[in-house]
């Protein structure tokens, strides 16, 4: 079980910082600083959760 699902939550999280990178992009240009700041913030947790999926 623990086969099928993990590839599913690898996929998962790659979408997730996918759009978080379209975020990031759409609050840079709303000039919106702090909501650029947390899109980083968010997108450097799911690199974590992705890289330690792939260890």
């Amino acid at each position: 079980m623990n086969t099928i699902i993990l590839p599913l939550f690898k996929k998962t999280v790659k979408a997730a910082a996918v759009a978080v990178g379209v975020y990031i992009l759409s609050a840079i240009a709303a000039l919106n600083v702090p909501a650029a700041v947390v899109g980083v913030l968010l997108e450097n947790a799911l690199i974590g959760a992705y890289m330690r999926l792939e260890a």
